[in-house]
């Protein structure tokens, strides 16, 4: 698998894929996305300094994206893979080189329900720290005795 920078030439997959029913159950807007509205939104994305939005590549073909979100207490990590290429560890791959990039202040939300990006994230190496309602959130310590200084309480991933 191969990542680069997305662009807006990558909009229409995008599209389909956020707008995927899948995709929708497990996202924290589950609403669908109006083309208006996620055009405005990936330009915005693509400007901003503090996101990187990554395009999976495949056989020369975008399978999947990956967006990091640099945050002051550690670096966000969400994923999709394209609805007709799900179920062949594409997720793992791509998670795993988004958590490389991210180094050890990455960190995940992931819906307690949403078994394939549970089993994506601890086949990446992370685990589970708290849970929020519906959502656990989930780290990749670089270091398991890092894992002592998280309580089901506290997330204070230490700075970048």
């Amino acid at each position: 698998m191969l990542f680069r920078l997305a662009t807006m030439a990558d909009a229409g997959a995008l599209w389909r894929w956020r707008n995927d029913t899948e995709t929708r159950r497990w996202s924290r807007l589950s609403e669908p996305v109006s083309w208006e509205l996620h055009v405005s939104w990936l330009e915005s994305s693509l400007a901003r300094p503090d996101r990187t939005l990554l395009i999976a590549v495949s056989d020369n073909a975008p399978v999947g994206t990956g967006r990091l979100d640099f945050e002051p207490t550690g670096t966000e990590l969400s994923w999709t893979i394209a609805p007709e290429r799900r179920g062949r560890g594409l997720g793992t791959a791509l998670v795993r080189y988004l958590a490389a990039v991210a180094g050890p202040s990455a960190f995940a939300a992931i819906h307690a329900e949403h078994a394939a990006s549970r089993h994506i994230a601890e086949a990446a190496g992370f685990v589970v720290i708290r849970t929020e309602g519906v959502w656990e959130h989930w780290i990749r310590p670089s270091d398991p005795a890092r894992l002592g200084r998280w309580s089901q309480a506290e997330f204070v991933p230490e700075p970048r």
